[in-house]
């Protein structure tokens, strides 16, 4: 039998074995589409698509305010953060990955990634909790992302944001790149294979 699984899925498997707040029960939400959508999701979504194509967001209003998703942002905090992306490439790519015989079935990973510029890729988050790179080092998403896409490296920004009671403000960016290394495809069988 064939099977497909995504690299969010395998990266929520690493979760549930190296963190206690992933418990069986959010593994399994997560497995089928059922989780509580957050405040801050809706705002990182909204985020993401200025700075995807920020010319059919521009700003309007007084003060200026970019709009997407119906989530308003200060053009301000939108230009900060655009000073950190970089423009040009093919955004939302989809890529798969045949792995032959995992216990006994073939499987495609897919993953879905922000955007590819060159032979690199280039990802956005937002965060409204203190940063933590130990949580992003120790992620499959990007050793996923270098095998899939074939890429010579993967690339993070990741913004820091505060709601505070007057308004957003941004916290400044993050950024930070992995490359591929020696027993990248093992690490990455190993995990796969531990579902």
């Amino acid at each position: 039998m064939d099977l497909r699984i995504s690299v969010s899925t395998l990266q929520a498997f690493n979760l549930l074995r190296s963190e206690e707040w992933m418990t069986d029960r959010k593994f399994l939400e997560q497995l089928e589409g059922v989780f509580v959508r957050t405040q801050e999701m809706a705002m990182g979504e909204s985020l993401h698509a200025i700075l995807e194509a920020p010319e059919l967001y521009r700003p309007e209003g007084d003060p200026p305010r970019y709009t997407a998703n119906g989530i308003s942002w200060p053009a301000e905090i939108v230009g900060e953060c655009l000073t950190y992306a970089t423009p040009g490439g093919t955004r939302e790519v989809n890529g798969y990955l045949n792995v032959a015989d995992v216990h006994g079935h073939r499987v495609t990973v897919s993953a879905r990634a922000d955007q590819i510029l060159g032979t690199g890729i280039h990802e956005h988050k937002t965060k409204w909790k203190a940063f933590d790179f130990d949580g992003y080092a120790d992620s499959y998403q990007w050793r996923w992302y270098l095998l899939v896409f074939g890429a010579a490296f993967v690339r993070y920004n990741v913004f820091a944001m505060a709601d505070l009671e007057r308004g957003l403000e941004f916290r400044g960016c993050s950024r930070f790149t992995f490359h591929p290394y020696d027993g990248l495809e093992a690490d990455c069988a190993a995990n796969l294979r531990g579902l």
